[in-house]
């Protein structure tokens, strides 16, 4: 019976006492959205298609074939250049926001449908 009560107990308290941040969605791809990274990239083998498309810009889907972590460290915080430029916006999130959107970059190993 303690037990039951116990478990009653836990489950009561993680819905309704701590805080909705600790069970709000913080992966990669919803920083991606909220960072508005999607103004301009797309990653097509996610169903992400952007928003505007202000500019031409890389579908991401493979991006975690062709760079490693210490390349998106460096790009997206402006330090080296890709194909003559610098990344166009540097990330202005939190570490733990940039480490999970760098994450969930480097798992994207699929091309994009032709």
């Amino acid at each position: 019976m303690k037990v039951a009560t116990l478990a009653v107990s836990i489950v009561f308290y993680s819905l309704f006492v701590l805080p909705s941040s600790v069970f709000a969605d913080t992966s990669g791809e919803k920083i991606f959205h909220e960072k508005g990274c999607v103004k301009c990239h797309t990653v097509k083998a996610h169903g992400i298609n952007g928003e505007k498309k202000l500019m031409e810009s890389p579908d991401l889907s493979d991006i975690g074939l062709k760079h490693d972590s210490d390349f998106l460290v460096k790009y997206l915080r402006k330090k080296i250049k890709l194909n003559g430029k610098k990344h166009l916006k540097r990330f202005k999130g939190s570490k733990e926001e940039y480490k999970k959107l760098e994450m969930w970059l480097l798992s994207l190993k699929t091309p994009p449908a032709q």
